[in-house]
């Protein structure tokens, strides 16, 4: 059973669409729209309001009975069968890869976000940039790319530094912001981990 369907519009007939967002201001206008199957049979539309990001996109994991949506780089958790988000993160996520195990990789423009398939585990790195990252590519357990950066005599200059993240020991290697702040990339720092299984919620 699909648990999702991602609609052009918000629909002319049916029941009112739920808006849904990632604070508590008011929001009706049409952002990323997708109607949702619950278990039991229903449907609901949810409106879900635009981060500040350019990538909108959604996942399903039905063997968890969870639906990740990503609109315009704003992240919500949901379950197809409650109004509310169970999760919201993220606000400029510009990138969704995945790889072999069906983990989730995010960049916004500073740093990556993976949640882990098997065990709902989401974890966020340090700061990789000071304002971008492109060139994402997995191989294995391990992700690289490049981040933009100021020269370390010039923060007029630019420059794009390569990095590696092994996803598995969670440690960086290279990036932008050691490299201005250190001479190289061993300072570490903002990694977070969501302290419970995403498909606990």
């Amino acid at each position: 059973m699909d648990q999702f369907e991602v609609l052009d519009g918000l629909p002319a007939t049916g029941p009112m669409y739920v808006p849904v967002s990632s604070s508590t201001d008011p929001f009706y206008s049409e952002g990323y729209v997708v109607r949702f199957f619950s278990k039991n049979g229903a449907e609901w539309v949810g409106n879900f309001r635009p981060g500040l990001g350019e990538f909108s996109g959604t996942f399903g994991f039905p063997e968890h009975d969870k639906v990740l949506v990503v609109a315009g780089g704003q992240a919500y958790l949901m379950s197809p069968s409650k109004y509310e988000p169970l999760l919201k993160f993220g606000g400029q996520i510009e990138e969704a890869l995945m790889n072999e195990d069906g983990d989730l990789i995010f960049r916004d423009l500073i740093r990556i976000i993976v949640i882990r398939r098997r065990t709902g585990e989401l974890w966020m790195s340090e700061r990789i940039s000071w304002d971008g990252l492109r060139n994402l590519k997995v191989a294995g357990a391990n992700l690289s790319g490049e981040a933009w950066g100021p020269t370390i005599t010039s923060r007029i200059q630019q420059e794009w530094v390569s990095f590696d993240l092994d996803l598995r020991r969670k440690k960086l290697t290279g990036g932008s912001v050691g490299k201005t702040l250190s001479g190289d990339g061993g300072i570490l720092f903002d990694a977070y981990e969501y302290p419970t299984s995403l498909w606990a919620l």
